[in-house]
């Protein structure tokens, strides 16, 4: 028994260090799926979080008196064991955790062990960076009272309550029509601001965006990476252009949503108005409520109805799901929580899900309502959910 208990401890060390093979990660799944308590354990054992941080492990650290009053518990050989651990060097404490919880667990004694406080992953926030025209960048962060941030070439930046706002007041100024300002948001942010034409566009989470410091009487042209809803100023005269990828977005004045933060396509969701999505010579015109979808391996375009509150929610600080993939409802909360994912089972990937929920939770709250429903676990890990049955 103890013999089993060494290997299944050293396999969950590799598995818990990333070094662990497949032949042996096969291994580990025989031995959890044997029994309940060998899952629990497993469970257990790998969300234990921060080994490192608290048994401060760094160069200050006495490893031989680490590993002498661990032995003492597991009634080892002081000096056999140790000249093996320590060829572990740095990796010494965590293996040695891992054999103690399989002691303690055989003892029925598990209330003992000194378990860490498990991850809190806290649901983004409001924060960007602005890059100037000149290269000089102004981190964007919740501001409640008005604050100029920048006049030049003839416009005002003013931050504004979570956005930023751009005011022409001198009209006769022309050499803001080089003048390119960006805004990127990271994983875990979004952002929202107000275009010199009066223009609304509010930025989720990993995206960014690149726009005039003003409109030109003759076009309207901005730069997409990620996903963003606008709510364009109508004009005849200047059309509004949105460049995403390898097409362009044509606007009439209208409010829509444009994503290109998915796996090899982007999407285009009409709410209200009309917009043509350009691609090449070819042009696909989208009415209310209609969806078009750019491949971006093939180039085709398809165009359908949906319910646009699926794809627009997030605007209204909420989650839609409606029989979503699992591996495409974890991809939407990692960009908003910023966190990792891995599924130690591919078949996860495929599981259906279908919920509303407020997109200000904390993971937690979210990730244990799936659980509720499907028959998959999370495993929280610093800032990487595990996904595994």
């Amino acid at each position: 028994m103890y013999r089993n208990n060494k290997k299944i401890s050293h396999l969950i060390f590799k598995y818990i260090d990333g070094s662990i093979s497949k032949d042996e990660l096969s291994v580990l799944e025989e031995w959890k799926n044997k029994s309940d308590k060998n899952k629990n354990l497993f469970d257990r054992i790998v969300s234990v979080e921060n080994f490192k941080d608290y048994y401060k492990l760094d160069s200050k650290i006495d490893k031989k008196e680490a590993w002498r009053k661990v032995s003492e518990k597991l009634g080892l050989d002081v000096y056999v064991k140790a000249r093996r651990v320590l060829a572990y060097a740095a990796a010494i404490i965590l293996p040695l955790l891992v054999s103690y919880l399989f002691v303690v667990n055989n003892k029925k004694d598990i209330q003992k062990v000194p378990v860490i406080a498990k991850s809190i992953i806290k649901p983004g926030s409001s924060k960007a960076k602005l890059i100037l025209s000149d290269g000089k960048t102004i981190s964007l962060g919740e501001v409640k009272k008005e604050k100029k941030i920048k006049s030049t070439y003839g416009v005002d930046i003013v931050s504004d309550d979570e956005q930023i706002k751009y005011r022409r007041y001198n009209k006769s100024n022309k050499k803001f029509q080089n003048k390119y300002n960006e805004i990127v948001v990271p994983k875990g942010g979004e952002y929202s601001l107000v275009l010199s034409d009066g223009s609304r566009i509010k930025l989720n989470s990993n995206t960014r965006l690149r726009y005039p410091l003003a409109f030109s009487d003759k076009k309207r042209l901005v730069y997409l990476k990620g996903e963003a809803f606008f709510e364009v100023k109508h004009s005849v005269s200047s059309p509004f252009i949105v460049s995403v990828d390898k097409m362009k977005v044509k606007v009439y004045g209208t409010r829509f949503n444009v994503n290109s933060n998915l796996h090899s396509k982007v999407e285009t969701v009409l709410v209200e108005g009309k917009v043509s999505m350009l691609l090449g010579k070819k042009e696909y015109t989208l009415k209310p409520s209609q969806l078009g979808s750019l491949n971006l391996k093939t180039s085709n375009v398809k165009i359908k109805k949906v319910d646009t509150d699926l794809y627009t929610s997030w605007v209204d600080n909420e989650f839609i799901f409606r029989d979503n993939r699992l591996e495409d409802i974890l991809h939407t909360l990692s960009l908003w929580y910023d966190v990792d994912i891995e599924f130690l089972h591919e078949d996860l990937k495929e599981l259906r899900f279908s919920a509303n929920l407020k997109r200000y939770k904390n993971v937690d709250v979210i990730l244990k309502s799936m659980e509720e429903t499907l028959s998959v676990k999370f495993i929280i890990r610093n800032k990487k959910i595990i996904v595994t049955k």
